[in-house]
């Protein structure tokens, strides 16, 4: 353990988040005028800041810092929104991990290998981190690996008290926001 290896848990401001999903859900999104990722497993962000996230094949998660034109139309769409494609209600809580010591806290946490050579800053993975499902991405801030964590809303409070009491036995300087 090294006492000078920061960690830092933030949870983003309010973000704005949506989903859908079905064999035509690309073609929707892009109807809509939506960049997609080429990719399963991968996310973009768009020239007006939404972050697109592609699930898979066929289902995506959309997320923005400011209500977007189309949050609102999915949101009053019926079911299904057009042949082939279906509104997914989004509730996930979101987190920011990053610092010196982030990969020490993961690697106690997740069983999968969450390091730039393993997750292009363009992937993204659905996988467990303390026994909870979630979404991972990853990137670089200030030259320091960072992620951006998703899971459902209701397991909010014990992943990031799971996660605060770890980076605690790692690093003295884990700050939180």
């Amino acid at each position: 353990m090294n006492a000078h290896r920061s960690i830092t848990i933030e949870t983003p401001d309010k973000l704005y988040r949506t989903g859908v999903k079905g064999p035509q859900a690309a073609q929707w999104l892009a109807d809509q005028g939506i960049a997609l990722p080429d990719n399963p497993n991968s996310w973009l962000i768009t020239h007006d800041q939404l972050k697109v996230l592609r699930l898979g094949h066929s289902e995506y998660l959309l997320e923005s810092a400011v209500q977007h034109p189309l949050f609102a139309q999915i949101a009053e769409a019926s079911q299904p929104m057009a042949a082939g494609v279906y509104r997914v209600p989004r509730t996930d809580a979101a987190f920011m991990l990053g610092g010196e010591g982030i990969m020490s806290l993961l690697s106690e946490v997740c069983a999968l290998d969450l390091s730039e050579q393993s997750l292009a800053e363009d992937g993204l993975f659905m996988t467990l981190l303390a026994g909870i499902p979630v979404i991972v991405t990853r990137q670089t801030i200030s030259h320091l690996p960072a992620y951006r964590i998703w899971c459902d809303g209701t397991y909010a409070a014990y992943l990031r008290e799971i996660l605060r009491e770890i980076a605690d036995d790692f690093s003295p300087l884990c700050s939180e926001f």
